[in-house]
């Protein structure tokens, strides 16, 4: 489901018990396991991706319209995103960056930049696309992008990221009425 490209990318910088261990940390973790959105019901990653849903209608409003005029929902396109931590498309070093913040700040919020980010920086094209399927395979393709990247940008690309005004208390605001809403 995406869990091996993640302890991939632990065991390319940690040695084999540091790289278990802190993978067993990301999945258990008291305040957002990272295990959740793995389990078999999908509830949580569902709940993930609304919250990616109602970020962008936010912090990226015209794109949100455009989502909404031609039906297209995060989980068409952001599923893999999250499942692999951005792991399966992005530069290692990137990887690692994403890592790095994710065990440091403990919460996910990092994840949610990021995705915010990569919709942000192809916004114009995903904005003149009018065909549902094509847009989603766009979308799809974005997080490949980041292999042209000159050999700065993943640096480039967190900084971008940590430009968006985002709070763990907005996360959290989201969740609960997701939840309350689907209950």
């Amino acid at each position: 489901q995406g869990m091996n490209f993640i302890a991939g990318t632990l065991l390319v910088f940690l040695e084999e018990e540091a790289a278990f261990y802190t993978f067993l940390m990301l999945m258990q973790r008291a305040s957002e396991p990272l295990r959740s959105i793995f389990l078999p019901d999908m509830k949580e990653a569902l709940l993930t991706f609304g919250v990616l849903h109602e970020l962008t209608r936010t912090h990226l409003p015209k794109l949100a319209r455009h989502f909404r005029r031609l039906d297209v929902t995060c989980d068409m396109f952001c599923t893999e995103w999250y499942m692999t931590l951005f792991s399966r498309s992005f530069p290692v070093s990137l990887c690692a960056r994403i890592l790095d913040i994710l065990l440091a700040e403990g919460d996910g919020k990092i994840i949610h930049r990021i995705a915010l980010t990569l919709l942000k920086s192809d916004q114009k094209t995903l904005l003149a696309i009018d065909d549902m399927g094509e847009l989603v395979m766009r979308l799809k393709q974005l997080p490949e992008d980041a292999k042209n990247w000159p050999s700065d940008g993943a640096g480039d690309f967190v900084v971008a990221a940590y430009r968006m005004k985002l709070s763990r208390a907005e996360i959290v605001k989201i969740r609960k009425a997701l939840s309350s809403s689907s209950s």
